[in-house]
């Protein structure tokens, strides 16, 4: 009989603690005990993989952070930039209009995105406005730094699902479920040429439970969908907060020209 599955959805942590079981279940019976060598082999392979996977996870958080990075300085970016048009030709200017469409606390509002390619086209429109021509270059730079932090992430988003699904955890539980069933039919073999072990002998090497869904992954998934859903919701409120500055600045200039 093949050993009970282990789906692929299963955490390391989860294929680790069945390994682990089989492997003193197997050393406390002298009858099977030279099996485990094969399961020990797979606990050494998964050490290999389980840092590999933190490697992956690693370089997700850090291209994340540089995103982050990269769109606070766009954004601090903003303002400044904003003052030197208010400076150079006011906010009622074709200038200002030329540049923003909404106002600059609702224009960083986005997280790259939208944003970064907003922003690329002033860099078009700084070389033909000599006032503003200074900011060219500074912002050129922080364009290029949010260029390479998405291209990270992407990469690192990329290089994580083909480790999972194609590359090295991919392969890693292949052979660990070809090991477990070679295990399973040499415990097999073992008690049908016995007269005293036990029809259902070879069930106790393995843990009865099977791993349906990762805990893990689970609380991943979980903790992502959490995630985008307060970061949608900021981006939200900023929106509504800006729209209502927007609205109470009409309605005292409405209030101010009825005083005239």
């Amino acid at each position: 009989m093949p050993a009970p599955a282990l789906v692929s959805t299963s955490s390391l942590t989860a294929i680790r603690d069945d390994l682990v079981f089989t492997d003193a279940r197997l050393l406390a019976d002298p009858n099977v005990a030279s099996h485990a060598k094969s399961i020990q082999g797979t606990l050494t392979d998964w050490e290999v993989v389980q840092r590999e996977q933190f490697a992956h996870w690693d370089a997700i958080t850090k291209a994340e952070a540089l995103v982050g990075a990269a769109d606070d300085n766009l954004d601090d970016f903003t303002p400044m930039f904003a003052n030197s048009i208010r400076s150079a030709a006011g906010e009622k200017s074709a200038t200002w209009n030329l540049f923003f469409k909404v106002t600059p606390y609702e224009f960083a509002a986005p997280v790259l995105g939208n944003q970064l390619e907003a922003m690329r086209r002033w860099v078009q429109l700084l070389a033909k406005q000599s006032e503003l021509a200074a900011h060219k270059k500074p912002l050129e730079k922080l364009i290029a730094a949010a260029d390479l932090a998405v291209k990270a992430r992407t990469e690192a988003v990329l290089a994580n699902e083909q480790f999972r699904s194609t590359g090295g955890l991919a392969k890693f539980f292949a052979k660990m479920s070809k090991t477990r069933d070679g295990v399973a039919a040499s415990i097999d073999t073992v008690a049908a040429k016995s007269t005293t072990l036990p029809r259902n002998y070879t069930s106790r090497f393995f843990r009865s439970r099977t791993v349906k869904v990762s805990v893990e992954e689970k609380a991943q998934k979980a903790a992502k969908k959490e995630a985008e859903r307060q970061a949608k919701a900021r981006a939200e409120a900023a929106v509504k907060a800006a729209q209502a500055k927007v609205k109470a600045a009409m309605a005292e200039l409405k209030a101010a020209k009825k005083t005239k």
